[in-house]
């Protein structure tokens, strides 16, 4: 099944949720077994059993110095919540209200995009699966770990999907649980957190690593523009300059007339300024490294609009490497980077989001048993004041950039 617009994709994603639910409800919730494999259909997915209960023999509870590294990181996941994701979200709302009201003509870009939408963008779809099960394995990982290493019976644990999105899980024993330490408590809960926070921090020196060796080892890194392929039919001919001249996928635009091309929107201010009818350089280069320079007629004009020049081309943003005087494209190299990117902004949120108080998150359990329930900040805690400002905060971001990615 292909979902060509985001239209497409929440009708499908409402689907899933649809059926997911109501499966739920028929089946009230409890596990099925079917050939030793148990199921289990919660609100908008299903969940897939996979581990046996494991209890431990004896507990060895993390020392003092872990224990407070768990803290600082939940605490610095919260403060980073109010002093960077906060500040983008008010930036983000003013933009918005400014280019509905016509006093700026730039649409502001998404801050927190839903993920059923994330799948609009088809390319990086393998991309966000990989990092989201990294993200989130991890996450469950460490808190199965620290439950067991604090003497925390592990009722089961699984994979799934909610919300078409891949999750896996770790079903603690609620009276083992509930009988540990307060210090135990918190220590589990703030597990995941730290996880994510860790993970985060090896992909972001793994990436900077590779950006100090790259200039070294492989070239100088530089933006350009490249053909990734030859479409005609955007043209007003069949017979379009790119197919006259033989242009080819896969080829890097160095430059137009002399005129050194490192950008689509450089490329695209050079193309709408040659007259139609003229002849133009251009040089190009394959990725490996092979450079010449062809003449083109531009006989052609874009079909809606007979003054813009059409070279019948599809062009892209491109990451090239100048080495030895010639320029090189590794497209391994750029996926390689867009998944440890990827991986890195994932694990950054992950980590963000359920630091702060949100009902059901790792923060409001860490706060629930941090504070002392006899201080009038608890009754505050108790209340869900704090969940209920984090949820206005975050549905009013999410639904206006779900606006501007629909109506885009």
């Amino acid at each position: 099944m292909i979902l060509n617009n985001a239209l497409d994709i929440l009708v499908f994603f409402a689907i899933f949720t649809v059926v997911t639910t109501l499966l739920n409800v028929y089946t009230r919730g409890k596990q099925l077994t079917l050939h030793r494999l148990r199921l289990q259909f919660i609100v908008g997915g299903v969940l897939l059993f996979i581990g046996k209960k494991r209890t431990p023999h004896f507990s060895r509870p993390i020392d003092r110095k872990f224990h407070i590294l768990f803290v600082i990181v939940t605490l610095l996941g919260i403060i980073l919540f109010y002093s960077v994701f906060v500040p983008e979200i008010v930036k983000f709302v003013k933009s918005f209200l400014e280019y509905a009201t016509g006093t700026s003509s730039i649409a502001p870009q998404p801050v927190m995009v839903p993920v059923p939408l994330l799948f609009k963008f088809q390319d990086i779809v393998p991309y966000l699966f990989i990092a989201i099960g990294i993200a989130v394995i991890v996450h469950e990982f460490m808190h199965a770990f620290i439950a067991i290493m604090e003497g925390v019976s592990i009722k089961s644990w699984g994979i799934g999907l909610m919300f078409f999105m891949p999750l896996a899980f770790v079903e603690l024993d609620e009276n083992s649980f509930n009988n540990s330490s307060r210090r135990s408590k918190i220590n589990i809960v703030s597990a995941g957190i730290f996880g994510n926070a860790i993970t985060t921090l090896i992909i972001f020196l793994i990436l900077l690593t590779i950006n100090t060796l790259t200039p070294m080892i492989i070239g100088i890194p530089s933006t350009t523009v490249a053909i990734t392929s030859i479409n005609c039919s955007i043209c007003n001919t069949s017979l379009c300059p790119a197919r006259v001249a033989n242009l080819k996928p896969n080829t890097i635009i160095v430059a137009i007339n002399n005129i050194s091309i490192d950008s689509i929107n450089k490329f695209v201010s050079v193309v709408q300024e040659l007259p139609i009818g003229s002849n133009i350089s251009i040089d190009i280069c394959d990725y490996n490294g092979f450079c010449e320079s062809l003449n083109i007629y531009l006989n052609a004009h874009k079909k809606d609009s007979e003054t813009i020049p059409c070279i019948g081309a599809v062009f892209d943003s491109a990451t090239v490497f100048i080495k030895n005087g010639k320029l090189y494209r590794l497209p391994w190299f750029e996926n390689l980077v867009f998944l440890l990117t990827t991986i890195l902004v994932i694990n950054f949120s992950l980590f963000v989001v359920n630091a702060i108080p949100l009902f059901i998150t790792d923060g409001a359990l860490f706060l629930k048993y941090s504070i002392d329930q006899s201080s009038k900040f608890s009754k505050i805690v108790s209340m869900k004041i704090i969940d209920i400002l984090n949820a206005l905060i975050i549905i009013v971001a999410t639904s206006l950039s779900s606006y501007i990615l629909l109506s885009g």
